[in-house]
């Protein structure tokens, strides 16, 4: 893991990596991944990555290891943390199980997940930003908001704005968010690389997000740690805080600097 403050005068990125040991449940054991990229305040960020693991343990054990729904419980739970915040956050977290023939991943928001699997194919996780995401934006303007100047607004409560239709806080624009994770199940295959990061990875006005994202993962396939991923984010000046939460496979004849 690594982050860095950027050209923001402090820093909102807070992210989540731990090793999940439940050995009564089958496919339970693996590696959690998170970050949660903080907006108007690090309050909703801070909370909810501290409520995170605990959350995901308490659910997974619940569920019997069904990962959809321990998802949509524990994304449910930090929406009732923070409903009430004016400062608002997106949230990305990957399951990956010690086996890693899949993961499963849940993101509310536009923070970047991206994956390599053993096969070399790269998979883009979901992104709710308004001005990208045409259906997002539809769904969130059948919900009373309006699409100004590149930004979502409640037609309520005009003023607050957001370029997601999906967060966690964001109390003054409610009515027209949803709270809903989009959850996903990828076939890993044993090996691979999984980025979680905050939208500080990519540079805005630059090319599309899954072109960003697929050079970044040529970089860590060429040997580039969580270190050298926001190094290089920093040096393209994407004027935001960063963060990366990295895994990939190890061979377990060679040393490995991840981190």
């Amino acid at each position: 893991m690594a982050s860095a403050q950027g050209e923001r005068d402090h820093q909102e990125d807070r992210a989540v990596y731990h090793w999940v040991q439940n050995p009564s449940l089958p496919g339970a054991t693996g590696w959690l991944l998170g970050v949660f990229d903080g907006h108007g305040g690090a309050m909703t960020a801070q909370i909810a990555s501290q409520a995170l693991v605990a959350l995901f343990e308490a659910q997974l054990q619940t569920q019997q290891g069904r990962l959809g729904e321990t998802f949509r419980e524990v994304f449910a739970s930090l929406n009732a943390l923070t409903q009430d915040h004016i400062s608002g956050s997106t949230a990305a977290v990957v399951f990956i199980p010690q086996e890693a023939q899949t993961l499963t991943l849940a993101v509310l928001g536009d923070s970047p997940v991206a994956v390599l699997d053993s096969a070399g194919a790269i998979h883009v996780g979901p992104d709710h930003n308004v001005r990208s995401n045409l259906q997002e934006r539809a769904q969130a303007e059948a919900r009373g908001g309006i699409y100004w100047a590149g930004y979502l607004e409640d037609s309520e409560n005009p003023g607050p704005g957001l370029q997601m239709a999906r967060s966690l806080g964001d109390a003054e624009l409610s009515r027209v968010l949803n709270r809903e994770p989009e959850i996903q199940s990828l076939a890993l295959g044993g090996k691979g690389i999984v980025l979680v990061g905050t939208d500080g990875l990519l540079a805005p006005g630059g090319a599309p997000a899954a072109q960003q994202l697929a050079e970044i993962l040529e970089l860590i396939r060429k040997g580039a740690g969580a270190e050298e991923v926001v190094k290089d984010a920093l040096a393209r000046r994407t004027g935001d805080n960063v963060t990366v939460v990295l895994w990939q496979s190890v061979d377990p004849t060679r040393r490995t600097n991840v981190k």
